[in-house]
């Protein structure tokens, strides 16, 4: 039995009063679209027909696979689950942004009803200026039956400018087929209000007029009914967070970077600047105020460095325009909105995922310095770890200023939205620059969890998914040298990590050392020429160079030893001398004694090691290859507790 249509529902859209809830459509002809540009992508244009009318649509890219797929053919019955309506150079458009199969072209077999071309005379009032059914589909679209209507192609007679490759302006939207949304408190955890698709949204800015001089006239959109398809709008919202402008380099060059979290009761989208317009806006925007905002791009979401719950986000340009919503009554915008994730799923998830996590500072390690391996410059980290009400412990990495000022002292309740998951160390977060973190946020969340932590949290048995720590945030999991070899480390796909406290019994110190490319964030050795020091990777010739640490050293504890290697940072610490200074003696014949001496005097220091094992190919064989990624002077306070909080976890599974 062939789907029933819903009647006259492309006349109801086109007209823009009565909007059909998930109109049942039928396909007639499908048509693609070539690229324009090597950056751009296929579009789809399909002929809709309710069974009285028929009428040319846009596709969505994202639908782009139903369409080469197969799924959606001619004659396939289609329920629109979300579109919007635009008025393109004076002829309105349908532009379908979610569809679901119905029933499959081959089932269906024909054109139901006999339908009419529909155009923008026949809405407003005017009689049909073609009148005729569609031609029935031919034999190169269903093999042996006619053709379906012919599409209306560049340059042919009636086909007006929607159909020219030219670009065009597109008027203002209804937001047709958006969920209304809610919310209710403080906005956290809150679920939109499911109003459905085919009702218009209720106004989620309460009915009071809008006196922006960014919109006048019109009511702002709510996020939800944002797509890429309109150029015409105005959201009013709310920022989450003061942005932050930092600068980056990568291959493309240097610039600026900002980016803001904005909400209203429909959802949220994430705001992203670059060098001018950074530097325009991001002193612009205060967190926690309203803003209208307008002329600025959507695009697809970039997921890999946003959790926003959203598929697109707005990219501003120096043109776009944001203004302070001055109207005392902004209380009727929802604040900063999370999705938590309970620590105990975290493991659960892939790595790189952005999640939204909310637990009580457990315990916060010194600040470190450290020198990052793409960029040669120090920053500065801080551990903290985070458990909430499944007694799950987890590892998370404060930087730069953020690790500076943090003060664990009290126990406070962090909520962090869009921190990374790493597997670094079993299961651990790291918390980015696009990431907001809040301390002792004022929800119904922080407050039970507070109010657990200080009744039985505090005092009761916890699982760590990130290892157990050590001074100087180490997140590792703890081994003698002998379980190293015991439990056959690095032989994974991924290297494996590990905390040992040990003894350093000996170090290799003949070819120690290499003279290394001048340029701070090159460590590339250099080969000596009459015309000074060449850096292959820089293709540069220097008359000077600087002095890099590759030290082979021999931990041993109560149960064996096992060397490792360690570059500039971690040999400077154990060596307690600059690499430059050692290099000077080196070279000194006469200071050979002294040089020697550095290393005797460093023979048998305490250290804790974190290490990074993995198997290597040299020579055709298998190594083990162990690498110190950080090497910290024993703190002997710090160990007794760790010894006793072990003894303790093993008493509690007993």
């Amino acid at each position: 039995m062939v789907s029933r249509l819903t009647n006259n529902a492309l006349k109801k859209i086109l007209e823009g009063g009565e909007n059909p809830d998930k109109p049942i459509l039928q396909i007639l002809s499908t048509r693609k679209i070539p690229a324009q540009s090597s950056t751009s992508v296929d579009r789809w244009r399909l002929q809709i027909s309710d069974g009285d009318s028929y009428q040319p649509c846009m596709v969505a890219t994202q639908l782009n696979n139903k369409i080469s797929s197969g799924e959606i053919e001619p004659y396939a019955i289609i329920c629109l689950d979300k579109y919007v309506c635009n008025v393109i150079q004076g002829r309105k458009i349908i532009i379908i942004i979610q569809m679901s199969l119905v029933e499959a072209g081959s089932l269906v077999g024909g054109v139901i009803g006999s339908p009419a071309s529909l155009d923008m005379k026949k809405v407003d009032g005017a009689p049909n200026a073609t009148g005729r059914p569609p031609q029935q589909p031919s034999n190169s679209m269903m093999g042996g039956a006619s053709a379906p209507p012919a599409m209306n192609r560049p340059g042919a007679a009636g086909s007006g400018a929607f159909y020219n490759s030219s670009a065009t302006t597109v008027d203002p939207p209804k937001p047709y087929h958006m969920s209304s949304g809610g919310s209710s408190g403080s906005g956290y955890n809150s679920a939109p209000t499911q109003g459905g698709w085919g009702a218009k949204p209720s106004n989620p800015y309460g009915n009071r007029p809008v006196t922006s001089a960014i919109s006048p006239n019109r009511d702002p959109h709510p996020i939800s009914s944002l797509t890429p398809y309109q150029n015409k709008w105005t959201i009013r919202v709310r920022a989450t967070s003061k942005p932050q402008v930092r600068n980056y380099s990568n291959s493309r060059g240097a610039g600026k970077l900002m980016s803001v979290e904005f909400v209203d009761k429909s959802g949220e989208i994430r705001a992203t600047a670059f060098n001018e317009a950074a530097d325009k806006f991001g002193p612009m925007i205060e967190a926690d105020k309203v803003y209208f905002v307008s002329k600025a791009r959507v695009k697809p979401a970039n997921k890999q460095y946003s959790s926003v719950k959203n598929d697109y986000e707005l990219f501003l340009q120096e043109e776009s325009v944001i203004e302070e919503d001055t109207n005392s009554g902004t209380t009727d915008l929802p604040r900063l909105q999370f999705s938590f994730t309970p620590i105990d799923q975290l493991s659960a998830l892939p790595k790189d995922t952005l999640v939204d996590v909310i637990g009580v500072c457990k315990t916060a390690a010194d600040v470190v310095n450290i020198t990052t391996k793409t960029s040669n410059r120090q920053v500065s980290k801080r551990d903290l770890e985070l458990v909430d009400m499944t007694g799950t412990v987890v590892s998370m990495t404060l930087w730069g200023t953020e690790a500076e000022e943090f003060d664990g002292s009290s126990n406070p309740v962090l909520a962090v939205k869009g921190a990374r998951l790493s597997d670094f160390g079993g299961c651990s977060m790291s918390v980015l620059n696009s990431s907001i973190m809040q301390v002792n946020p004022d929800i119904p969340d922080a407050f039970r969890l507070r109010g657990w932590f200080d009744n039985d949290g505090k005092t009761a048995n916890t699982v760590s998914i990130s290892g157990q720590r050590s001074s100087g945030g180490m997140s590792t999991s703890w081994l003698s040298t002998s379980q190293v070899r015991d439990l056959n480390l690095g032989h994974g796909d991924k290297p494996d990590y590990f905390s040992v406290k040990g003894f350093v019994s000996f170090f290799k110190k003949e070819n120690c050392l290499y003279q290394a490319c001048a340029k701070p964030e090159c460590n590339k050795k250099v080969t000596e020429s009459s015309m000074g020091y060449h850096c292959e990777k820089c293709n540069q010739t220097s008359p000077s160079f600087k002095w890099r640490l590759m030290l082979q050293s021999c931990i041993v504890d109560w149960s064996g030893s096992l060397w490792f290697t360690c570059f500039q940072d971690q040999a400077e610490v154990l060596l307690k001398r600059k690499a430059d200074e050692i290099g000077e003696l080196r070279d000194k014949p006469e200071q050979a004694a002294e040089y020697d001496q550095i290393f005797s005097d460093a023979t048998f220091g305490e250290f804790t090691f974190r290490l990074r094992a993995k198997m290597e190919m040299y020579n055709d064989e298998q190594r083990l290859k162990v690498m110190c990624v950080e090497a910290i002077p024993v703190d002997h306070a710090q160990n007794a507790k760790r010894l006793i909080q072990e003894v303790q976890d093993l008493l509690a599974r007993t």
